[in-house]
């Protein structure tokens, strides 16, 4: 099983220089954590709920005078859709990540497909062990 077998293409996507709390806000409306952060139509970072509570709650800064830019994770790390599901899921464990984008190889550089996280994975586990 691949990468592109069980990611989710419905990723919501944030440009960098937008405020912090609207982050916050389109993380709350469309229940995720985190968004992926593209610039010229090319991912460069992603924003998660955790970098916001670490890198803006917990230091008492104020999320409307603070862009995405200056809070996302990067650089961004990512995996291709075809690679294998357990080479991710090692990768993911290796870096302590929860979530990974998908990224397609274009002519005009990459390109997101998708996002593969841990939840996803330990889904796709438990019903191939149900079905065992």
């Amino acid at each position: 099983m691949n990468v592109q077998d069980v990611m989710i293409t419905d990723v919501v996507t944030i440009k960098p220089d937008y405020p912090v709390k609207y982050a916050e806000s389109l993380m709350k409306y469309f229940e995720v954590g985190c968004l992926v952060v593209v610039e010229d139509g090319l991912p460069i970072g992603m924003i998660t709920d955790n970098d916001v509570v670490k890198r803006v709650h917990m230091q008492k800064r104020d999320p409307h005078l603070l862009t995405v830019r200056e809070v996302m994770s990067q650089p961004l790390l990512w995996v291709k859709p075809e690679t294998p599901l357990h080479e991710a899921a090692q990768f993911m464990v290796d870096r302590n990540l929860r979530r990974l984008p998908v990224v397609g190889s274009l002519a005009t550089g990459p390109k997101l497909l998708g996002l593969l996280s841990r939840v996803q994975m330990d889904r796709v586990e438990s019903e191939a062990e149900a079905e065992r």
